[in-house]
């Protein structure tokens, strides 16, 4: 990348918090390649940071963190898209103040610079986010109930396009790395306990 150790970590504040709200944390193994091998540590450091914050503001709004299918859980008769209309403005309040906080000398239109280079991948963000939120609305299902319904169409919609070439190692990956998932399941399960007990 030709930009500096600040415009790096500014524009990765941005783009965690995009794929972060699809990926949650597996946007921390997209964004490690990223960074040269002769990066020093303290780009590594300031990265790791910035993409936490990234990532975890996408809370506040993202229809496919824990957060929101346990509010979806808990008050059913709040929709998707008013969780989304309300936590979205919210994240970008705290994009900015993180970055005033911690990235003070690079102002907003370098940050821009940076941005853009994440352009391809966002309509793809907001496709699965209307969907989400779509699906949600007019069958009356919960957050939860329509990622569990969406998500895997979703995924072999963009699998279809693939060759062979690409889709076996995709699928070998994918069965290999399904087992280190049981965190996020058992964290999504405690979600929905804690959500019924809540109600008795």
């Amino acid at each position: 990348s030709k930009l500096g150790t600040e415009q790096t970590t500014s524009a990765f504040l941005i783009g965690s918090h995009l794929i972060g709200s699809v990926l949650i944390v597996g946007v921390m193994a997209i964004f490690a390649p990223l960074l040269k091998h002769e990066s020093s540590d303290v780009l590594r450091q300031k990265t790791a940071e910035v993409c936490q914050r990234g990532m975890c503001l996408a809370s506040l709004w993202s229809p496919f963190w824990v957060a929101t299918a346990f509010i979806s859980q808990q008050i059913p008769s709040v929709d998707a898209w008013k969780v989304i209309s309300v936590g979205f403005p919210m994240a970008l309040v705290g994009l900015l103040i993180a970055h005033l906080l911690f990235v003070k000398n690079v102002n907003l239109i370098e940050v821009w610079k940076g941005v853009r280079s994440f352009s391809p991948i966002l309509p793809s963000v907001v496709a699965c986010a209307i969907i989400i939120v779509g699906f949600s609305t007019l069958s009356g299902f919960t957050t939860l109930q329509a990622l569990i319904a969406i998500v895997p169409i979703l995924t072999i919609y963009g699998l279809s396009g693939k060759n062979s070439n690409q889709l076996i190692p995709a699928v070998r990956e994918t069965y290999k790395r399904a087992r280190t998932v049981n965190d996020e399941i058992v964290i999504v399960t405690s979600a929905v306990v804690l959500g019924e007990t809540l109600e008795i």
